[in-house]
């Protein structure tokens, strides 16, 4: 299964272990998370460049307190070029994306913003989908490759109806790129 960088504020770390990395570990992801990976003495930035190029996504956790955050600035702008296609938006409060970086309100996020139990299920069946696609790290240069599935694009999460426009309608706010590969045919 995918290693999955997870960025977000310090701030938004208790809903972040209550809430998301419960969900991507249920899927058998490999979430990579800053307080369990770096220990106080250790190179801050070095640490967390080996964990964004160690990994095959990129989710950001987006919130008034990051928004605020410089790391996760740094960290979507690293995302946003080397892993474009493979950056997942995660809502968790009203906020504007666009604040943090511009090209962020251009991919669809999930939102757990609403209703978390609802943004569960959207990113489990996005993690879901893409692992049944099959996506992995090459070995040489570190990006994410496929590896197996259709070859076509998959540009958003399907889902089976909860409520009167399904959990996709429910949950997860699209603003589709025609480049954005990996979110679902």
């Amino acid at each position: 299964m995918p290693r999955i960088f997870v960025s977000h504020s310090t701030h938004d770390r208790a809903y972040i272990e209550q809430q998301i990395l419960p969900a991507l570990s249920s899927q058998g992801c490999q979430p990579w998370y800053s307080k369990d990976l770096i220990h106080g003495a250790q190179e801050w930035e070095s640490r967390i460049r080996e964990g964004l190029t160690s990994c095959d996504w990129f989710l950001v956790v987006l919130s008034e307190n990051s928004i605020r955050s410089r790391w996760v600035k740094a960290e979507v702008n690293w995302a946003l070029t080397n892993r474009p296609n493979h950056v997942v938006p995660v809502l968790i409060d009203n906020c504007r994306p666009d604040e943090l970086h511009l090209l962020l309100s251009q991919i669809q996020f999930v939102d757990f913003s609403r209703d978390p139990a609802i943004g569960r299920e959207s990113l489990l069946a996005l993690w879901s989908q893409n692992g049944a696609a099959g996506w992995s790290t090459h070995r040489k240069t570190g990006r994410p490759t496929r590896t197996g599935g259709s070859g076509k694009s998959r540009r958003r999460i399907r889902s089976t109806g909860v409520g009167g426009g399904g959990m996709l309608g429910a949950a997860v706010r699209v603003a589709l790129r025609p480049d954005n590969v990996g979110l679902a045919p």
